[in-house]
C-alpha cells in the first residue's frame, strides 16, 4: 500500500507541473458546462464514451514505462490481481477521460454506435487495457453487452489480436460467464482464435479449464473441429490430459 501510495504521490507532482493533464483538465471544464455532453453521437453513433475508450492515455503510458511494463499485459503480479478499490483510488487520481465520463454518465457505457459497438468493444479493439479495465470496475454489466453480430468485448479482443485483453479476462474468475459466449453464427472467442490464426490467443483461453472445447458452432464444427482442419500437412491433432489435474492441453506436434 505504500507502493501506491509513493506513486500517486509522483503522479500528483506530474500533474501539478501540468506536463500529461490537459486533456483530463479540458474533459473536467467541458463536463462541468454541461453533462449531456456525454450523450451526443457524431454521425457513425459515436459518444464522447466510445473516443475515451479508443485512445491510450499518454500520461499512463508514461506511468507504465516507468513503474511497470509498457503494457498492462506483463504486469500478472500487479494490476492483474489488485483489488479492486486499489484501481479505483489510481483512476480517481489519474483523473482520465473515460473515468471521468462515465463517473458523470454511466448510461454513457451501455450506449452503442451505429454499428452496435458499445465502449467496451471499442476499448478492446485498441487493445486499450486500462479503458476496458476502467468500463468493468465502474460498470461491471459491460462484461455481457454484445454488438451487432451477438459478439463481447472478448470476441472483439480475440478477432484483434489483442492478448493484453484476452489474459486479462482468462485471468480473472468472474468472467468465467463470458468465456463460452456465443455470437450470431455460435462461434466461441476460442473458435475465432482459430479461425483467425491467432495461437498465442487460443493458448491463452485454453489454459482456463472453463473454456469449452466442443461446444458446437452454427455450422456444428466444436474448436476440436477447427483446430483439427487448421493443422498443416506434417502435423497431427492431439489431446493431453495430465492424471494429476483437470487441465487439458492441445498441441501440434511432428509426425
Amino acid at each position: 500500500m505504500c507502493y501506491l501510495y509513493n506513486v500517486l504521490q509522483f503522479y500528483s507532482l506530474l500533474r501539478l507541473t501540468k506536463w500529461l493533464s490537459v486533456p483530463a483538465v479540458m474533459t473536467a471544464a467541458l463536463l462541468k458546462l454541461n453533462k449531456d455532453l456525454t450523450k451526443q453521437q457524431d454521425l457513425s453513433g459515436s459518444t464522447p464514451t466510445h473516443f475515451a475508450a479508443s485512445a491510450d492515455d499518454p500520461s499512463l503510458e508514461f506511468f507504465l514505462y516507468v513503474f511497470m511494463e509498457r503494457t498492462l499485459e506483463f504486469y500478472s503480479l500487479g494490476i492483474y490481481f489488485a483489488r479492486k478499490n486499489w484501481l479505483i483510488k489510481l483512476y480517481r487520481c489519474l483523473n482520465l477521460p473515460l473515468y471521468q465520463l462515465v463517473g458523470a454518465d454511466p448510461s454513457s457505457a451501455f450506449q452503442p454506435d451505429n454499428d452496435g459497438l458499445f465502449p467496451v468493444h471499442v476499448a478492446a479493439s485498441a487493445g486499450n487495457l486500462v479503458a476496458v479495465i476502467i468500463l468493468l470496475i465502474m460498470c461491471p454489466g459491460c462484461a455481457g453487452l454484445r454488438d451487432s453480430q451477438g459478439r463481447t468485448f472478448l470476441h472483439t479482443a480475440v478477432e484483434k489480436g489483442r492478448h493484453n485483453i484476452v489474459k486479462f479476462v482468462r485471468m480473472r474468475p468472474q468472467f468465467n460467464s463470458i468465456l463460452n459466449i456465443q455470437d450470431n453464427q455460435g462461434n466461441t472467442a476460442l473458435h475465432l482464435a482459430i479461425l483467425e490464426g491467432h495461437l498465442s490467443i487460443f493458448q491463452t483461453l485454453i489454459i482456463n479449464p472453463h473454456v469449452r472445447l466442443n461446444l458446437p458452432n452454427h455450422e456444428g464444427k466444436t474448436p476440436m473441429d477447427l483446430a483439427e482442419s487448421k493443422a498443416p500437412p506434417g502435423f497431427y491433432f492431439g489431446m493431453v490430459s495430465n492424471s494429476s489435474t483437470t487441465t487439458i492441453t492441445l498441441y501440434f506436434s511432428f509426425i
